[in-house]
């Protein structure tokens, strides 16, 4: 699957393969690949978790939809339960 992004009023292509994470930041999104590349989009979170496939990626809470490969496992940390990313990040269950 491929997603088009509008950034600055030009379409970027890209595959949701490539994508590890998005991240809602106010009304736009970061997206984060596999390559350490952030691209905002003007689109809400909400958007893309309408557009991505439920057995490829999962909203681990309200602001993060991250893709299930690369979620590294989930833990408890003080008394919270979290899931630990294979970049080190560390997002907090609701």
């Amino acid at each position: 699957m491929f997603l088009v992004v509008i950034i600055y009023c030009q379409h970027l292509e890209i595959s949701s393969y490539q994508i590890t994470q998005l991240k809602a930041d106010a009304n736009n999104t970061q997206l984060f690949t596999k390559r350490g590349k952030k691209i905002v989009s003007g689109y809400s979170l909400e958007i893309f978790n309408d557009l991505c496939d439920e057995e490829s990626f999962v909203r681990v809470n309200r602001s993060n939809l991250v893709m299930v490969s690369f979620i590294q496992n989930s833990s408890f940390e003080q008394n919270k339960a979290c899931v630990n990313l294979k970049n080190g990040d560390l997002l907090e269950l609701p």
